[in-house]
């Protein structure tokens, strides 16, 4: 049964503040960030009116802007969050809060690409996955409530992605940052075996994505970046089977941080899916070749 809605750029703020306002006894959610004024004024309301609503943030957003960053004080990070509403701010020096997701009355959960803030929803290739299927619901709740107790991080996504990257099909690929050594070995791979793979990345932030960008486009895997704008997507499709979520395709989004993302096979999204690839399709004509 299909069990999967997507809901792309701004229509994804709409389905969380919808859900948020729907919310009868819980809210849990856990973002990066939060600064979105539609998105907070949702969920205070909804711990006004008696909704238990808690919210895990990230509490050093500033940890790679480099040494003379300063790492923001609880009433930054927490923002204007009511004073109802149960607020995490994890400090971890490692394990970076990075996920994007919302579970409503145990019923329903949103897994994300966006930032919850003012610009977050109006990146390139920003997504929301909606899914009211009670085992996946579950998964996802089990995420967040990691991430809130600090548990240690058990990284799940690098084997469900392993899968994909060995599929027999061709991939569409993209990632605000591509720099996983393992995951650039996985595309040489495949270019090498006969594979012609798309990959839409944005542009290097760091002499590491840098060096990984080079190894690509050395090897003749088939690589653009945006011609404007900034781009936040972490995607990856053979047709078949999809993975959306928060981690991109870097060594810190797959080993070492709170991340939820979703890998499901197309019969799994009320469209098949293909509203994702699609947007893939549009912006990848419209990106510039690299290399």
């Amino acid at each position: 049964m299909s069990r999967l809605s997507v809901h792309i750029g701004s229509d994804a703020r709409s389905a969380l503040c919808e859900a948020f306002d729907h919310a009868r006894t819980s809210i849990d959610a856990e973002f990066y960030s939060i600064g979105d004024s539609e998105v907070v004024a949702r969920l205070n309301d909804a711990a006004r009116r008696g909704v238990r609503v808690r919210v895990t943030l990230e509490g050093d957003t500033h940890r790679y802007r480099g040494p003379r960053a300063v790492e923001p004080e609880d009433a930054v990070v927490r923002g204007e969050l009511d004073d109802e509403i149960d607020v995490v701010i994890s400090r971890l020096p490692h394990a970076l809060v990075h996920g994007k997701a919302a579970v409503v009355d145990h019923r329903i959960a949103f897994v994300a690409t966006a930032n919850a803030t003012q610009t977050g929803f109006d990146a390139q290739g920003e997504v929301a996955i909606e899914d009211r299927d009670r085992v996946d619901v579950r998964a996802v709740l089990r995420e967040i409530d990691g991430a809130a107790a600090g548990d240690t991080v058990h990284p799940r996504l690098r084997d469900a992605l392993r899968a994909l990257f060995a599929s027999p099909r061709d991939l569409r690929v993209a990632s605000e940052d591509l720099s996983d050594w393992r995951t650039v070995a996985w595309l040489v791979h495949r270019v090498r075996a006969g594979r012609h793979d798309r990959v839409l990345i944005g542009r290097p932030a760091s002499r590491c994505a840098g060096e990984m960008l080079k190894r690509l486009t050395d090897a003749g895997v088939d690589v653009r970046a945006p011609s404007a704008g900034y781009m936040h997507e972490k995607f990856v499709d053979d047709g078949e089977r999809t993975y959306v979520g928060s981690a991109n395709l870097t060594r810190n989004g797959l080993d070492e941080s709170y991340e939820v993302g979703v890998v499901a096979a197309r019969g799994d999204f009320v469209d098949g899916g293909s509203s994702l690839r699609a947007d893939f399709d549009r912006r990848w004509s419209d990106a510039q070749l690299i290399g």
